[in-house]
Parts: C-alpha cells; sequence; structure tokens
C-alpha cells in the first residue's frame, strides 16, 4: 500500500515527459523482464492474455485520468475498487464475503466520501470516468489474480507485463513523443521496479492467501497516504474534515479484518477441556 501511495505523484509526475504510451510501455518491459527472469519462464495463455488485457486497459484509463485529476484525487476514485471486486468475485469465484468484511467495506468507503469532500473539485468528468474505468479494471485483473493462484506468480504477472506492453507500444505509434530526462528515468525506475515488478507480484502473492473482499478492502489506506504524501508536496495541511476520513477509513480496514483476527486469537489460545 506504500508503495502504491508514492505511484501516484510518480505517474503524475511523468506525464511532463510526453508520451504515456512510450512511459509505460517501458514500464512493463522492465517489471516483466525481472519478473519472467526470475520465474525462468513465460506464460502464454488464455489466463495470462485476459490478464493483460485488464491490466493493461486499467494503466491506460488511470495514466490517462492523471491528465485531469490530482493524485490525491486519483487514489481517493481508485479507493471505488472493492465495490467492483467483490460482485465480481461472487459471480467468477463464488466467493461470499463474510460479514465483517461488508461491514468493513462500507465503513471505508464512508470514509472515502468523507476525504473527498475535503478536497477541490476542478477535476474533468472524463478524468473522473477515466479512473473510474481504471479501479473496474483492476478490480477484474485482482479477481483472475485470485483465480490462477494454483500457478507461479511471477510467470504470470512478469508474462502479463510483455503481452501488455506490445499493446502499450502499439498505442505509441499515435504518440511517440518523448523526452528523456533525469526525471523521467527517475519516474520510470520507480514505476517499473518498486511499484510494477515487486507490488503487483506481491498483490498477485497475497490474493493467494486472502479471498478478494479482505484484500481489496485493505486499498482504503492508499488515499490517506497518497493525499498525504501530496500535502507534503504542496506544503498543504489537511483539514480536520480530512483526518475525520481518514480515521473511518482505517476503521474500516480493521473491522473488515476483525473475523481473521478473531480465528487468530482462539488459535493460539485453545480451549483447555
Amino acid at each position: 500500500m506504500i508503495i502504491q501511495s508514492f505511484s501516484y505523484s510518480f505517474a503524475k509526475d511523468s506525464l511532463n515527459y510526453g508520451s504515456p504510451f512510450v512511459f509505460m510501455g517501458l514500464r512493463y518491459v522492465i517489471a516483466g523482464s525481472i519478473l519472467v527472469i526470475a520465474a525462468r519462464k513465460i506464460l502464454l495463455n488464455k489466463s495470462t492474455l485476459l490478464i493483460a488485457i485488464f491490466t493493461t486497459t486499467s494503466t491506460i484509463a488511470w495514466i490517462g485520468g492523471l491528465e485531469y485529476v490530482s493524485a490525491g484525487d486519483s487514489a481517493i476514485l481508485n479507493s471505488t475498487l472493492p465495490l467492483f471486486a467483490i460482485p465480481i468475485a461472487i459471480l467468477v469465484l463464488k466467493e461470499k464475503p463474510s460479514t465483517w468484511e461488508i461491514v468493513g467495506l462500507a465503513i471505508g468507503f464512508a470514509g472515502v466520501s468523507i476525504y473527498s469532500i475535503s478536497l477541490s473539485h476542478g477535476s474533468f468528468l472524463i478524468g473522473a470516468v477515466a479512473t473510474l474505468i481504471a479501479a473496474a479494471t483492476s478490480a477484474s485483473f485482482s479477481v483472475l489474480f485470485r483465480r490462477s493462484r494454483n500457478q507461479n506468480p511471477a510467470a504470470v504477472v512478469g508474462s502479463q507485463y510483455l503481452i501488455g506492453s506490445i499493446f502499450l507500444f502499439s498505442g505509441a505509434i499515435f504518440y511517440p513523443e518523448i523526452h528523456l530526462t533525469s526525471g523521467f528515468f527517475i519516474d520510470l525506475l520507480y514505476l517499473a521496479i518498486p511499484a510494477g515488478a515487486l507490488q503487483l507480484y506481491m498483490w498477485n502473492r497475497m490474493l493467494q492467501t486472502e479471498n478478494v473482499a479482505k484484500m481489496t478492502t485493505m486499498i482504503f489506506a492508499v488515499p490517506v497516504m497518497a493525499v498525504a504524501i501530496q500535502s507534503v508536496e504542496t506544503l498543504a495541511i489537511p483539514s480536520v474534515l480530512a483526518l475525520f476520513g481518514a480515521f473511518v477509513m482505517f476503521i474500516g480496514i480493521y473491522v473488515s479484518t476483525r473475523s481473521r483476527l478473531k480465528i487468530g486469537v482462539e488459535n493460539r489460545n485453545p480451549v483447555v477441556k
């Protein structure tokens, strides 16, 4: 979540250096190559192709939305991911969330709504719609990660990155301009390695062991950190309303994991008869 929080600022900055298709295409190649080399194999099948389509669509919509909205607004809009992921998981995986997870989701989303009120909204509708599309497609590939949990996670993520780079470079035909500066390479390295290969690999690994509802609810921590980073960059202190919204988000995360914590305590303290 910390890695993802910083990725919004880096992605927003990357738009200063020309074509997002070229930038993200290079990001995918670097991230995919690292993971495929680590896995020592590449997976070319229907599953990885489908994941690549959703992942690439999410990336294009995300970076496109950042053309119009701030990094903080983008993080908040992306935190609607659980609202898409849980119904998709029910349909595709027959994975029913617990009562605590549903309650945690509702509380977390209430926190997002409160937080969003505190922000200045000069965002264009197209930016908001694009970011919501990014959230929906992120939810879709997260569910597909869960469905492919028996496959090598490095191979799955690495392969979909390399496949996705083909789509991105195809888009670069229409907008090839790029400016190779030190800032370009700093943004690229962050988004390709920690916020690319490492982040998506860890996300896949976590979805192998936890259900979709529990993992996606954790996304509510991201807008809090992303807006905090933006506040440091702009020297703007969050309002009382924003701080209250952040508090409610974390309550939602706690509630959504309550059943798992309770089970853990019971396992550590078995009843002796």
